[in-house]
């Protein structure tokens, strides 16, 4: 008896942490894209800077928007538009490496953080994406809705690390201003 007693404390004690991991998981989770979100991105992204500059390791981040969104949800629901998220998710992250870090950032923005990358090697990785995105229309019900996004591109060593974010985001709304649908880049 005492051992049937031992033994069903430690599967509640195991299926508690089991539980309790998930639901930790699940906190670092976009609920729409089930990409990691911006706090989980940020702390990830934190940690992954301090490495790469101790050892002068060139990094870039991509800040992605995507374009005319308003109009999607104005024009053809607001279920369009989190279908519309959700696929330019998936087309990100099929085109980056898997060590690298993709957030939704919020709304119809993301972020990815690409380790171990020169900025021409990110203008790649951005021109790939906007290929990606642009070059298949999603396809709902009847409606074939045409994607594109502006890319915002700072990389390090060019961009010191606390100002990467901030010109990542400054660059993309300057592919915007300069017509959407592309990549704009600098330091």
């Amino acid at each position: 008896m005492m051992i049937l007693t031992l033994c069903t404390s430690i599967m509640c004690n195991i299926l508690l942490t089991i539980g309790f991991i998930w639901k930790y998981r699940e906190a670092d989770r976009d609920d729409l894209t089930r990409l990691i979100n911006y706090k989980s991105f940020i702390r990830k992204f934190n940690k992954y800077v301090r490495y790469a500059t101790k050892r002068n390791i060139p990094m870039a981040i991509l800040f992605i928007d995507i374009d005319h969104f308003k109009k999607i949800n104005d024009h053809y629901s607001h279920m369009a538009g989190d279908q519309a998220i959700k696929t330019v998710g998936q087309r990100l992250n099929h085109e980056i490496k898997s060590t690298d870090l993709l957030a939704r950032y919020g709304g119809e923005e993301f972020l990815i953080c690409l380790k171990n990358c020169t900025l021409p090697a990110a203008k790649t990785v951005a021109c790939r994406i906007l290929r990606s995105i642009s070059a298949n229309p999603l396809q709902i019900d009847e409606h074939s809705i045409q994607l594109t996004v502006s890319i915002g591109i700072a990389s390090y060593p060019e961009t010191a690390p606390d100002n990467l974010l901030r010109f990542a985001d400054y660059h993309m709304y300057e592919a915007k201003r300069k017509g959407r649908n592309q990549m704009c880049a600098g330091n």
